[in-house]
């Protein structure tokens, strides 16, 4: 039998970050750096880029099947990638023309056949989830792992980095969201929230935007690059726009989007943007002006 060993090593955060994060520095400096990227799209009513969405709910359907028995056959641990071919609108906005491809790679028990597993797939997860409108043209790569090979994928950190936010649309943090209280994760949901309002204020049609915080500073340098998607402002004037209506201050965001009290057990499967199943914070665009 296989011996297996999990090791556990906590250790404090750094007082200055700690000090910081909890409003107890006379003006709300860290002596910390990081630099997160928020998007945000019109192109659906979440705001989230439609490839992303689709390979959360993909996954979300896959897990529910697993669970209801459906598919007992199914392990826990999958990957998707859901690849669209868009158009991109005179104005800087994207538009999603059709799937291109779904590839899933999925772990199975010995007691099912590799072709029902696929059959099974496609016809009960793709086809329902994903619209006929979008497949049309669509190609399947469904790629089966020994149940062995999934434990490489454990946990909350590495290549998480991309399914937590939004699906490689934008280079965001150096780190994944998950397993993560820090700087990093309070910006980059206060990041999110920025770029979903200045969308939802149809300011822009799509947005990027980037805050970061430097040694000795307590609000973080910001920028917004709209991609030519702006309607009537430059991307300086949104800038001052948000500096306007957010405190982007670590201990602000912690408190502006209760990051305190949240139970972020939520959020461990299935992405922290764009959620329309939770009551997400950083989910409500604020007005502006």
């Amino acid at each position: 039998m296989a011996h297996h060993e999990l090791i556990v090593a906590l250790e404090d955060q750094g007082p200055n970050i700690a000090a910081a994060l909890a409003g107890r520095t006379a003006d709300g400096a860290i002596e910390d750096q990081g630099a997160v990227t928020g998007y945000a799209s019109d192109e659906a009513a979440d705001c989230m880029p439609i490839s992303q969405t689709l390979a959360s709910k993909l996954c979300a359907h896959m897990d529910k099947l697993r669970q209801d028995g459906s598919f007992s056959w199914l392990s826990p641990d999958a990957r998707v990638q859901v690849t669209l071919e868009y158009k991109y609108d005179a104005d800087g906005a994207v538009m999603p023309i059709r799937v291109r491809c779904v590839a899933i790679q999925y772990s199975h028990s010995q007691d099912v056949k590799t072709e029902k597993a696929e059959k099974d797939l496609i016809d009960q997860v793709v086809k329902a989830v994903v619209p006929d409108r979008l497949l049309e043209t669509c190609q399947f790569h469904l790629t089966a792992r020994s149940r062995r090979s999934g434990s490489q994928d454990s946990g909350l950190g590495g290549r998480r980095s991309d399914a937590d936010t939004y699906g490689g649309w934008i280079s965001t943090s150096s780190g994944s969201l998950s397993g993560r209280s820090s700087l990093t994760r309070s910006a980059a949901y206060g990041a999110r929230w920025a770029a979903r309002s200045l969308v939802a204020a149809q300011l822009c049609r799509r947005c990027t935007v980037q805050l970061t915080y430097v040694p000795g500073r307590p609000e973080p340098l910001v920028q917004v690059q709209t991609f030519g998607a702006s309607r009537g402002r430059t991307d300086a004037e949104l800038a001052q726009i948000l500096k306007q209506h957010f405190d982007f201050r670590c201990s602000s965001l912690k408190r502006d989007l209760e990051l305190k009290e949240f139970q972020f057990q939520r959020l461990s499967a299935y992405g922290h943007f764009g959620r329309a199943d939770l009551d997400l914070p950083w989910e409500k665009p604020k007005a502006l002006k």
